[in-house]
């Protein structure tokens, strides 16, 4: 017996706006990710980023419609930087070769980590990270 979840999943235009909320959501999750590591609470982000803790949290939140611009730079100021890379998803009948948009670990191309539909890396950037008080020098790599 399939679940409702499994039902809905049927559906090609539910699974779209699935696809939509879960990108959105390990976005978000990414941000969150970094800011712990950093030892960063909202507030330190809004004074990071010039806006106020108001704006951060609607931007971490559920409703946020969180843009490719606003994420780059948000990264950006966290002294990291953002690649994206897409596969085909399984309910595809025909699924191409699927090659990463830019996928780098330390300066090497390597192949993609498989059964993944959406993948979201960062990478530390060199000098300090917008006075977050990081040294200088590679960090690890964060994927959501």
């Amino acid at each position: 017996m399939k679940t409702k979840f499994e039902i809905e999943m049927e559906d090609p235009e539910f699974r779209r706006l699935f696809a939509q909320e879960q990108l959105a959501g390990e976005a978000s999750e990414l941000v969150w990710k970094v800011m712990q590591e950093r030892g960063l609470s909202k507030a330190d982000l809004a004074r990071l980023l010039g806006k106020s803790r108001a704006w951060v949290s609607q931007m971490l939140g559920t409703e946020s419609n969180l843009t490719l611009r606003t994420l780059a730079d948000v990264m950006h100021r966290l002294g990291t930087e953002v690649h994206l890379r897409a596969e085909a998803h399984a309910t595809a009948k025909k699924a191409p070769e699927t090659r990463p948009v830019v996928y780098k670990v330390n300066g090497q191309l390597t192949a993609p980590p498989s059964k993944t539909r959406f993948r979201i890396e960062t990478k530390q950037v060199e000098g300090d990270a917008e006075g977050t008080g990081e040294e200088p020098g590679e960090r690890p790599e964060y994927a959501a």
